[in-house]
C-alpha cells in the first residue's frame, strides 16, 4: 500500500515457502485480490479500527491491538478499512507448504477461516521468531524460518481449518468465563487489574476463575498477567528503540525497577541483554 511504510522484509533472504514484511501502517482502504497463500498478519505494535470482509464470509468489524492477529485465507478476495497507525507484521506461507505437509487433506478441508483481531500465543511466539530472523543476518536463518513456517501451517490446520469453525473447541477448552478473563489480559495488559475485577469481568466467582486458570493454563491469574505483559515488552525491545523505563510503564508495571526484576525472572536475561540479541 502507498500509505505504508516498508521497515523491512524478507526478499533476497533465500526463505524458501515464507515471506515477511513489517510496515508502519497509514489509515488505507482497499480490496485486495485472491493469492494462493495464506496470510497470517500481526500487530506490533499500536492500534487500528478494523473493517474487514472477506468472500464467502460475514463482514467483521473489531479494534486491532499489539498481539492479535487477523488471518487472510488462500484464494479468497478481501476488502479492508484500516483507521490507524499499527505496525504490522505479515507472514504469507506459500501454498506449497501445505501441499507438502498435508497430502492427504482435501483443499477444502485445509482451508483456513478467516479471522480478525483475535490471540493465539504459539501464532506469537512463531511470528516473533521470524521477525527476529528477518532483523538480523545469519547463516542459519533461512532454515530456521522454513522451520517456523512449516510449523505455522501445521497449527493453522489443526487449529484454524474452516472445517473446525462449527465444531467445539473439546473438552480440553477453557470455559467460557476462562476464555473472557484470558481475552481481557490479552486486549489489556497494562490496566490495572485486581482478581476481584478480574472474576467480575468474566463473570464468575473468584475462587473458580483462580482454579479455572490453575487447570487451563497452570498459572494464577496474576502470574497469567505478568507473562502477557513481559511478552508484549519482548515485542517492543525487539521492535521500537524506545526506552526500557517507557516500556516498563507501557506494559503497566509500576517502576522499572520492578519490570527489569521480572523480566530477568521470566526471560532469563536483563531487558537490555534481551533487546541486544535480537
Amino acid at each position: 500500500m502507498p500509505e505504508n511504510r516498508l521497515i523491512a522484509d524478507s526478499r533476497g533472504r533465500g526463505w524458501g515457502g515464507v515471506y515477511v514484511s513489517l510496515a508502519a501502517e497509514r489509515p488505507w482502504r482497499a480490496r485486495l485480490a485472491p493469492l494462493p497463500h495464506d496470510c497470517l498478519v500481526y500487530c506490533l505494535a499500536g492500534k487500528a479500527r478494523i473493517e474487514r470482509s472477506v468472500e464467502g464470509a460475514d463482514a467483521r468489524q473489531a479494534l486491532l491491538k499489539p498481539r492479535m492477529f487477523s488471518i487472510i485465507p488462500a484464494d479468497r478476495a478481501s476488502e479492508w478499512s484500516v483507521s490507524g497507525t499499527p505496525d504490522i507484521l505479515l507472514v504469507y506461507l506459500h501454498a506449497r507448504l501445505k501441499a507438502e505437509l498435508l497430502p492427504g487433506m482435501a483443499p477444502a478441508d485445509a482451508a483456513l477461516t478467516p479471522k480478525v483481531a483475535q490471540f493465539d500465543p504459539l501464532l506469537e511466539q512463531l511470528s516473533l521468531a521470524l521477525l527476529a530472523c528477518l532483523r538480523r543476518q545469519v547463516a542459519a536463518d533461512p532454515a530456521y524460518a522454513g522451520q517456523l513456517a512449516r510449523t505455522a501451517v501445521m497449527h493453522l490446520a489443526t487449529r484454524h481449518a474452516a472445517v473446525l469453525a462449527d465444531e467445539d473447541e473439546g473438552a480440553d477448552a477453557p470455559p467460557a468465563a476462562i476464555r473472557r478473563a484470558i481475552d481481557h489480559i490479552h486486549a489489556c495488559p497494562a490496566e490495572p487489574l485486581s482478581v476481584e475485577r478480574l472474576a467480575q469481568l468474566a463473570g464468575t466467582s473468584v475462587s473458580r476463575l483462580v482454579a479455572g486458570f490453575k487447570a487451563h493454563t497452570g498459572s494464577t491469574p496474576y502470574q497469567y498477567l505478568l507473562r502477557t505483559r513481559i511478552e508484549q515488552a519482548k515485542a517492543w525491545l525487539v521492535s521500537t528503540d524506545r526506552s526500557v523505563a517507557d516500556i516498563a510503564l507501557d506494559v503497566g508495571f509500576a517502576t522499572p525497577s520492578h519490570f527489569a526484576a521480572t523480566f530477568r525472572r521470566l526471560a532469563g536475561v536483563a531487558p537490555t541483554v534481551y533487546r541486544d540479541g535480537n
